[in-house]
């Protein structure tokens, strides 16, 4: 980095802006048909009748006008076990000694250790706390949410020891790494990774010029992978790794041989977030003696990298600065340089430590921990020895400006293609330099446009960042539209699909392109019929809305155009049907698995007719192929692939232990009974083993090359966790290769762990459970949008509060089990019927990520969240996602790395509700019980990554 250090103030704002905090996540909290019980909140299985509720009286439409590491490192031998020695001094092992510190030492650790006794958080208590500062002005930056798992002990090993891996770059606790970087990596580097240096000021000083303006000193270390590559496309670290906060009573750092600290663990497994929240943040507290007390913010003065080596007979913890640029008086007060080592060592908790230094608890140390210190006081230091909240270290100087012994292997230890630990470490340096000033440059443009592109919400994800930026837009289609049938044109957000090629600017705040829409089985409410499923094909037009607001709400800004509707049909070109299957037969046709089927009489909408029996379908999941539609079923569940002419081609039948049974064989019944028979049963009610009624193949994506498909279930299988609300948190995603779309290969199956929240309808036992989903969208990064939900909270339902609506983000990786094979055989499980997922099941990483339900959004376009029953309180079924560019183009030429700007569509399912509704071609008429007319609503975020 080239910035110049001018100020101590500077150099705490530079490296708060390196250190990005991640704001909190809030998770926010009706008569549709899929509800098994009123009671229940998540997306619920279609049943023949609502839950009774009174009829509303439909609202007024006179609102149109504004509708429009932790395991070894090394094996260290016995003789490496020693005291470490320097060249002119050696650390005793009996450090009970404490002649050789000075008497201001000793107050200090007195003071240190006693207060960590008392659990405070370093508070100084030699003066008062009134008329404390507020602390230094935040400083505008990205922040990051998402906590990802824990670095894996591999990373701790040396190279030598570390299994050769032919997997491909990839990413680790929020960091990209290769596995060429990391076979160049030293073998006596135990852990590197990002430094940060902290002190705490003294009462009524908002800005510390000398040590003597500091109350307490410590340091942060936050590892990275060993094959980590900081350079300028990393971004800001994410927040979620697990970080040490290590304590140093004596606030200068030791610099020579003879000068040593001696300090304790105070944090340990913590985020960064954490530890601002839990340590760094400034607190109040009441002392039985002194009244309340204030403890002021901790303030970073400096930032680099480091590396924990070993040497034969020494542990050493080397460090290189990155900010500030130059160093000043502050950072030579606590004894830090540009660069510089320390030798290090884990303290014995077998034995005590010095009068002035003694706590009150022990590291936890598990039994193989301790048996690795032998019956010595003092061994050279290790990672492992750290990773434990009071674990004490003794910390005596070694080299400044230098490196010393720690940049340099032992002869004997260092394989022929290695870099010595220092050039590693300073090619560290220089990536995080790259880092850092792209992280400045970034900060800067988002200051420059923070008013109008403000940060709603970001999450950190598969070690990509993604901003949630704001509602950009409203539209809806009113509930009595008619497709060119004469249906209702409801439903239509059981699932959405962008022409992309479609997709372009008008002007510069106007856009238009192409949706294909998927409207469920048809209007069911009551009991299913024997309407004909179908694809509906619209125009929209997203004409931008700078200047709404809660104060000034905009009318609708994005408009739907009806331009064309496709009827799917069977192989044999017969129309299929959104009547529930029977309990038990199917239909065949050569090459086809057996495919659900439903009898009916007469006209299936209980009308005079010849009857007949049908390919019955409920359509929830749509993407779109150069030669026509993927469609996922929640029936089969199957997924079908039809042309453009709606004529089924190719029918995929999922593993065995999805597939729903009863009574020992195929029974594609949902139990939802047709509106001409509601008392036809069936038995059992829930198929044993396989996917629950209403609660199949919700969601279906493709990757962005079109050669990959994914479905997902709804929510758990019966054997898994089904059909409870509160057990049903495991679900499954398959993949399959669609490069030669008549033959799909079924490639991969992953555990997606579905989001829970707290049904305030509920009594406290059974108030926590799972959000199912509802859609899920690839991204061009190669994670997922899931659309996770609550149930019966909305427009035209009982409750009207919502508190879970999000778009939220998974992220597969290497460490995601893959379950083919192992699970798919019928009532194969891979978690507990009270959904908890079996032993060494990985499943995706899950990031909360936009919140339908912040109501200051909302209020832009004139709708709410709760409150009254109108037509601008949100619909209770959001099922469909999409995205598109800002600019149209533009995003494709920018390059891995950069950011990019997206528009999030989300159309709502109505069910069909309205009270001038028609089926049959226009020759059913039908009002729904309910009473209201439901319109399908649209909302349009803008989302960056």
């Amino acid at each position: 980095m080239a910035a110049i250090r001018t100020s101590t103030r500077q150099a705490a704002q530079k490296a708060k802006e390196a250190i990005s905090a991640a704001p909190d996540t809030k998770n926010r909290g009706g008569a549709g048909a899929k509800r098994k019980d009123a009671a229940h909140k998540g997306p619920e299985p279609k049943r023949s009748k609502k839950d009774e509720q009174k009829p509303v009286q439909a609202e007024d439409r006179v609102v149109d006008e504004r509708k429009e590491n932790a395991e070894e490192q090394v094996e260290d031998k016995k003789e490496e076990q020693k005291p470490v020695q320097t060249e002119d001094t050696l650390v005793d092992e009996r450090m009970e000694d404490a002649e050789e510190h000075v008497e201001e030492k000793k107050v200090e650790y007195n003071e240190e250790y006693a207060e960590h006794a008392e659990g405070k958080k370093g508070a100084p208590k030699d003066e008062p706390a009134e008329g404390l500062e507020e602390a230094q002005e935040k400083v505008e930056q990205e922040k990051e949410k998402q906590e990802p798992p824990e670095p894996s002990s591999e990373q701790q090993k040396p190279a030598d020891e570390r299994e050769e891996k032919s997997a491909p770059d990839r990413s680790e606790a929020g960091v990209q790494k290769s596995q060429e970087r990391e076979d160049v990596v030293p073998s006596n580097i135990l852990e590197k990774g990002v430094i940060y240096f902290f002190y705490r000021p003294r009462v009524n000083v908002s800005e510390a010029h000398s040590v003597d303006d500091v109350a307490r000193s410590f340091i942060v270390l936050r590892p990275t992978p060993l094959g980590a590559a900081l350079d300028e496309t990393q971004g800001s670290l994410e927040a979620g790794a697990k970080c040490r906060l290590m304590m140093l009573p004596k606030k200068k750092f030791p610099t020579t041989g003879r000068e040593r600290d001696m300090g304790f663990v105070e944090k340990a497994g913590q985020t960064m977030k954490e530890l601002r929240e839990n340590f760094i943040a400034g607190e109040k507290y009441e002392t039985s003696t002194r009244g309340e007390r204030t403890v002021p913010e901790a303030k970073p003065y400096a930032e680099g990298v480091y590396a924990i080596t070993s040497t034969k007979r020494a542990s050493h913890l080397a460090y290189i600065l990155t900010i500030p640029g130059e160093i000043g008086p502050l950072q030579e007060d606590f004894g830090l340089h540009a660069r510089g080592s320390w030798i290090v060592q884990s303290k014995n908790p077998k034995y005590p430590g010095p009068s002035y230094a003694q706590i009150p608890n022990d590291p936890e140390y598990p039994e193989s921990v301790r048996e690795k210190f032998q019956d010595y006081r003092w061994v050279p230091l290790t990672p492992e020895f750290i990773n434990y909240q009071n674990a004490q270290f003794l910390m005596v100087g070694e080299a400044t400006d230098d490196l010393g012994k720690a940049a340099t292997a032992e002869p004997d230890g260092k394989r022929s293609e290695e870099k010595q630990p220092g050039e590693e470490l300073e090619q560290l340096e220089d990536e995080n330099k790259e880092r850092v000033d792209s992280l400045k440059a970034a900060a800067a443009l988002s200051s420059t446009r923070h008013k109008a592109n403000n940060i709603v919400n970001q999450t950190t994800c598969g070690g990509t960042t993604y901003a949630y930026t704001g509602l950009e837009g409203y539209g809806y289609i009113p509930s009595n539209e008619v497709d060119k049938y004469g249906d209702t044109l409801g439903g239509i957000g059981s699932s959405i699909a962008i022409e992309q090629g479609s997709w372009h600017q008008t002007s510069h705040d106007s856009y238009s392109g192409i949706v294909y829409v998927l409207p469920d089985r048809g209007w069911n409410t009551n009991g299913t019929l024997n309407f004909q499923p179908r694809i509906h094909k619209l125009s929209i037009s997203l004409i931008l809305a700078h200047n709404a607001s809660a104060q000034n709400p905009s009318p609708p800004n994005l408009h739907l155009k009806y331009l064309d509707t496709i009827l799917l049909t069977g192989p044999d070109n017969q129309p299929t049907t959104g009547l529930d299957a029977d309990a038990t037969g199917h239909l065949s046709y050569p090459g086809y698995p057996p495919l659900p089927a439903a009898t009916y009489t007469g006209n299936g909408f209980g009308g005079p007719g010849p009857g007949g029996k049908r390919i019955s379908l409920d359509p929830e999941g749509l993407a779109l192929v150069r030669d026509g539609f993927w469609v996922s079923d929640e029936y089969g569940p199957y997924i079908y692939k039809f042309n453009h002419a709606g004529k089924m081609l190719t029918a995929i039948q999922p593993p065995a232990a999805i597939l729903p049974h009863r009574n020992g064989t195929l029974s594609f019944s949902a139990a939802s009974p047709p509106l001409y028979s509601p008392s036809r049963k069936t038995v059992p009610e829930d198929p044993d083993p396989g996917r629950n009624n209403n609660q199949g193949l919700e969601a279906l994506t493709i990757s962005p090359d079109g050669k990959t498909l994914y479905a997902m279930l709804q929510s758990a299988l019966n054997q898994e966790g089904g059909p409870k609300k509160k057990n049903r948190q495991p679900t499954r995603l398959l993949e399959y290769d669609i490069a030669s779309s008549d033959k799909p290969v079924y490639k991969h199956e992953y555990a997606v762990l579905l989001p829970k929240y707290e049904d305030y309808t509920k009594d406290s036992d059974d108030k926590s459970v799972v959000a199912s989903q509802s859609e899920i969208h690839q991204l061009p990064t190669g994670d997922f949008l899931v659309l996770s939900r609550d149930s019966g909270f909305g427009h035209g339902q009982a409750e009207t509060r919502s508190v879970y609506r999000q778009a939220d983000i998974f992220s597969l990786s290497n460490s995601t089990t893959d379950l083919k094979g192992k699970y798919d055989a019928v009532g194969a499980s891979i978690a507990s019927s009270k959904g908890k997922l079996k032993e060494g099941i990985t499943p995706a990483e899950y990031c909360s990520f936009v919140d339908f339900n912040v109501e200051g959004e909302l209020a832009k376009f004139g709708l709410h969240n709760g409150g009254e029953q109108d037509a601008f309180l949100l619909n209770e079924k959001w099922e469909g996602l999409a995205i598109v560019p800002v600019e149209p183009g533009e995003h494709s030429r920018r390059g891995k790395g950069k950011k990019n700007e997206y528009f999030l569509f989300s159309f709502s399912d109505n069910d069909f509700m309205t009270q001038d509704g028609y089926m049959n071609f226009g020759r059913f008429k039908y009002a729904d019980e309910s009473g209201y007319n439901i319109d399908n609503q649209v909302l349009v975020f803008k989302v960056e990554f």
